[in-house]
């Protein structure tokens, strides 16, 4: 199951948790007990030491995994092998691995995108979830927009204070970019408090325009300049 945010592409993954238990029983031992139940009719009963009993359905236990995403940036050579859990306060990354193409890597690498790590992986979850690939049901939280929802002034504030693009709403949204700029007026508009405070510039004159200096009052004489063009000085 794949997914795209950004620059960063999202599959799925499982990480193994525990090691393959197959190999455990010791060679000799293996050896030993074969030995021992040579000719032994297979309906006699035999005695084993409890610790030999463990070992052996110990063996039979497939490795214990956990689902979560491998998640790709081509353009830094890089792979994020990623799992999130819950907690009380949200979804949080559990677990990364980083794979760089190249070492020495580009240093960029080491630096872990949490967020984007944390909500690629779960995105990956719930469409696993969605088409009935994951073994169980998804409550993480976090789900891919409907496309055919306009997000809220909340969803939209949220991204904006996550210093996300508006090409990358866009993008996540599968809409052009004036829909983007349409749905962020009018969620400014509706909801000021959310937003952080827009930066304005000084207005800038028309072309051709004078300075505030320059301009005189109505009704004022322009003072003549002081000394010619060419000295400076006083004739």
């Amino acid at each position: 199951m794949n997914r795209s945010r950004d620059s960063y592409t999202g599959a799925s993954w499982l990480r193994v948790e525990s090691k393959d238990q197959r190999d455990a029983l010791p060679p000799k031992q293996r050896a030993a007990m074969l030995a021992d139940l040579d000719g032994v009719p297979d309906s006699a009963p035999v005695a084993v030491r409890a610790d030999t009993l463990r070992t052996l359905l110990a063996c039979q236990a497939p490795p214990t995994s956990t689902r979560g995403a491998s998640i790709r940036n081509e353009s830094r050579g890089v792979t994020y092998l990623a799992t999130v859990a819950r907690g009380t306060d949200g979804v949080h990354l559990r677990s990364v691995e980083v794979v760089p193409d190249h070492v020495p890597a580009d240093p960029r690498v080491w630096r872990i995108p949490e967020r984007i790590l944390t909500e690629t992986t779960a995105e990956v979850l719930a469409l696993e979830a969605a088409s009935g690939d994951a073994a169980d049901s998804f409550a993480w939280g976090v789900d891919w927009p409907d496309p055919d929802r306009p997000p809220s002034a909340e969803e939209l504030a949220e991204l904006v204070n996550a210093s996300v693009t508006r090409h990358a709403i866009a993008e996540r949204y599968g809409r052009a970019l004036n829909t983007v700029d349409q749905w962020l007026r009018v969620a400014r508009r509706e909801r000021p408090e959310l937003f952080p405070e827009r930066r304005r510039g000084p207005k800038p004159q028309p072309l051709g325009s004078k300075t505030p200096e320059a301009q005189s009052a109505p009704g004022e004489e322009r003072k003549p300049k002081m000394g010619n063009e060419r000295g400076g000085q006083r004739e």
